[in-house]
């Protein structure tokens, strides 16, 4: 009898779990295909370009992005006849709307790292074009590489662009990574199966298990619900190099150690203007709460990229359970940043230091980063069920001895 209980179970979960898998990979066909196009330029420097003029040439080259990728320039791309791409999207929403997406989602632009003369490495701009249309996808990136080589001739000292790898023309499509389709489908054939057998054979028991499962989720969901959000407010600092000044990433360092140090914070954190932690300001001295802050609520991070030694970036966030007051924080850091540097750089005589440039301002959280309520009912659930299967397999064990 047991043997046969067994393979009701074994039969059931494998039946449900090939069924669930089959589905999953049959729903990774449904999804629209991509192929993306890509080329590399770069701005051709001198054979003795140090890494202050490679730095500017990356920012020439981004000032050519924001002219070529323009939204009047896109929306020109959109309706260009002889591209031919977007003609149902054109028919059925505003062309306004197919911009946001070609910026969010189709047309990206990414640093990556070229030969330069020499075979010394350098930044070069990678340009992607992703459409369900192979050829399309290639002609539309075509079009917005000579847009690119037009605007950099047009400039007043005529730039000289390379085009290291010239848009390809994609032989495979962009799918979706269908082993974890069919893992989770697999996964999820595996549990149904098990529940079906299980009802089939211990109804009682089933039911139990089930109940005390959504009793640990209810649990858990209600235990989330008194953890406070936590809103994450971010800020985007370049450090611009200058000739005859010290390195970008040095000047990054000092600042941050000046302006994140436990001297500076105090009095950030006991500003009226933010009313940062009102009730601990009484329970915990000035140092200590603003060691707390810089440990919990600050966290900075270094950006990599192929400009990471030329044009250091620095990212700054601070999380708080309130999204405007993480602004307003963010904000107040960034600040404190700017006013730091050019103090310093009056105190250095004359001597040239890195221009500071804030890349992105403070954003403003428009939902909470944590806590995951999902994952924590996921867990109550999962304990639930661990707790209502326990008392029942020792009653079994009991009744067998």
């Amino acid at each position: 009898m047991q043997l046969d209980s067994w393979q009701l179970y074994a039969k059931s979960a494998a039946l449900a779990g090939l069924a669930c898998a089959i589905l999953a990979g049959a729903g990774t066909l449904l999804l629209p295909k991509r192929y993306l196009s890509s080329a590399e330029l770069r701005i051709v420097p001198s054979d003795d370009a140090g890494p202050a003029q490679v730095a500017k040439m990356a920012l020439r080259m981004e000032d050519l992005s924001k002219e070529v990728l323009a939204r009047r320039n896109l929306a020109a791309l959109v309706q260009d006849e002889s591209l031919a791409i977007y003609q149902q999207e054109r028919a059925r929403v505003p062309v306004e709307d197919i911009v946001d997406q070609l910026k969010e989602q189709d047309l990206q632009t990414q640093w990556v790292t070229a030969s330069l003369p020499g075979a010394r490495p350098g930044p070069a701009l990678r340009v992607s074009f992703a459409y369900p249309d192979p050829r399309k996808a290639q002609a539309a990136l075509c079009h917005v590489v000579s847009a690119y080589t037009e605007k950099a001739r047009s400039t007043p000292d005529a730039l000289t662009l390379e085009v290291v790898s010239a848009p390809n023309l994609p032989q495979r499509a962009e799918r979706p990574n269908r082993t974890v389709f069919l893992a989770w489908g697999l996964g999820l054939g595996l549990l149904v199966g098990l529940l079906v057998a299980s009802f089939r054979r211990q109804p009682k028991w089933s039911l139990r298990l089930v109940g005390f499962a959504l009793a640990g989720a209810a649990v858990a969901s209600s235990a989330a619900l008194l953890i406070h959000d936590q809103y994450v407010s971010t800020a985007l600092i370049r450090f611009c190099p200058v000739d005859g000044a010290v390195l970008p990433v040095v000047w990054m360092h000092r600042l941050a150690g000046k302006v994140l140090s436990i001297e500076s914070l105090v009095g950030f954190v006991t500003a009226p203007a933010l009313g940062l932690y009102g009730r601990d300001r009484y329970r915990n001295r000035p140092n200590e709460l603003a060691a707390q802050v810089l440990a919990r609520n600050i966290h900075t991070e270094r950006v990599e990229s192929p400009l990471s030694e030329a044009l250091p970036e620095l990212r700054i966030s601070f999380s708080y359970p309130d999204a405007s007051i993480a602004q307003q924080c963010v904000r107040e850091l960034t600040g404190k940043f700017q006013e730091t540097s050019f103090s310093m750089s009056q105190q250095q005589k004359g001597t040239p230091t890195p221009v500071l440039e804030l890349i992105e301002t403070a954003s403003l959280p428009p939902k909470p980063a944590s806590p995951n309520r999902i994952a924590i009912a996921l867990v109550g659930l999962a304990g639930g069920a661990a707790a209502g299967a326990c008392p029942w397999r020792r009653r079994r064990t009991q009744a067998n001895t």
